[in-house]
């Protein structure tokens, strides 16, 4: 349930470039050596967009992938900032009387999240009872919640469950019911997340969707920034051979 984890690194302020790249150089080689230690056939890691310098790895024999992500500025006008698409569908949500409102039935989510994933023919990323858990932290926390999108009779055509940190947002995880998507409902819901962060004082948001094509191309419609982070890998036995006796 989430796009990357990866190494968290921080110095001591004040420190020039080259002292900070040293230190950081230092830590990862350290850790490099220790998960040699561990004998794994394979290491995979997608890092968060703050963390930049692969050359560590890179120079250790490690692999890299570039992954994207989308920010959104909430400083920003978000009306003028978003492209006419957006604000027609919109539009078009508002004639459907599509109602925007705070939401807490985890059960009726998670239905709607495994109806998006198998019309891809994916499994759900994580088991109910998790994302039931994870989502009661985020409540209890007051660092998240989940909004939806209703028809007119009540049926909820899309669902996002948004978290915050102090220094930004994230679009956490997204669900709809493929019977609304040309209803405008999407565009709306994820209109009404910018502008209730924007409320809040936070000023970034991290869209979270800038990897798959269906995503991107209805992101990119909100005028985003794209975003690089970094996956590296290393294969640690590239010479593996299976015996059979």
């Amino acid at each position: 349930m989430t796009p990357y984890g990866g190494f968290v690194l921080s110095s001591p302020p004040g420190l020039s470039v080259h002292k900070h790249e040293s230190f950081s150089t230092q830590i990862i080689d350290s850790l490099i050596q220790e998960m040699k230690k561990e004998h794994y056939f394979s290491i995979s890691i997608l890092n968060s967009p703050q963390f930049l310098d692969l050359r560590p790895f890179t120079s250790n024999g490690w692999e890299s992938r570039v992954y994207y992500t989308y920010y959104i500025n909430l400083e920003n006008n978000l009306e003028l900032h978003a492209d006419s698409l957006v604000k027609k569908n919109i539009r078009k949500a508002e004639k459907n009387r599509i109602i925007i409102e705070p939401f807490s039935d985890i059960s009726r989510y998670y239905d709607l999240l495994c109806g998006t994933f198998a019309r891809k023919n994916l499994k759900p990323p994580s088991s109910k009872s998790l994302i039931t858990e994870l989502y009661s932290f985020i409540k209890n926390q007051n660092c998240g919640e989940m909004v939806v999108a209703k028809t007119p009779d009540g049926e909820i055509a899309c669902a996002d469950i948004v978290i915050w940190d102090n220094r930004q947002a994230y679009v956490w995880s997204a669900a709809s019911d493929a019977r609304f998507l040309n209803s405008g409902s999407p565009s709306l819901l994820r209109f009404d997340d910018l502008t209730r962060m924007q409320e809040k004082g936070i000023p970034m948001i991290n869209m979270m969707m800038g990897n798959a094509q269906e995503l991107w191309q209805f992101t990119s419609h909100f005028n985003p920034t794209l975003v690089p982070h970094y996956q590296i890998q290393s294969r640690i036995y590239h010479d593996v051979r299976i015996f059979k006796t």
